[in-house]
């Protein structure tokens, strides 16, 4: 009965260092994590205008809070926000990524350098 039980814990413990990881989350690649990356690297967005603008149609919300944090909802209601993880900034290619216009580049620049400086 012990054996049991503390075969339970460890595969709970396993389990969670897979999440931590980001083993084994469904829909994980990293083209698709570079893709939100950059997304939200111009802003906070929800999971809607992330599926839009990465051209994924099924982003499982797994995906994102694998380089995103959660904002939650600003009114009631709303979806929750996800705004890029401080510790991805430093993937973030500001003068590169193909999927910006010239004005995102300058947001994503001026957002990058601020929070790589830790404002």
């Amino acid at each position: 009965e012990k054996k049991e039980e503390k075969a339970k814990e460890e595969k709970v413990k396993e389990e969670k260092v897979k999440e931590e990881k980001g083993a084994e989350v469904e829909g994980d690649d990293p083209e698709t994590r570079k893709k939100i990356i950059h997304a939200l690297a111009v802003r906070e967005m929800d999971r809607a205008e992330l599926r839009e603008r990465c051209g994924i149609p099924k982003l499982a919300k797994g995906v994102i809070k694998l380089v995103a944090k959660v904002l939650g909802a600003s009114v009631e209601g709303e979806s929750k926000r996800y705004a890029l993880a401080p510790e991805n900034w430093k993937l973030v290619d500001d003068s590169y990524w193909p999927g910006y216009t010239a004005e995102e580049k300058a947001i994503v620049k001026a957002r990058k350098a601020a929070a790589l400086a830790g404002g």
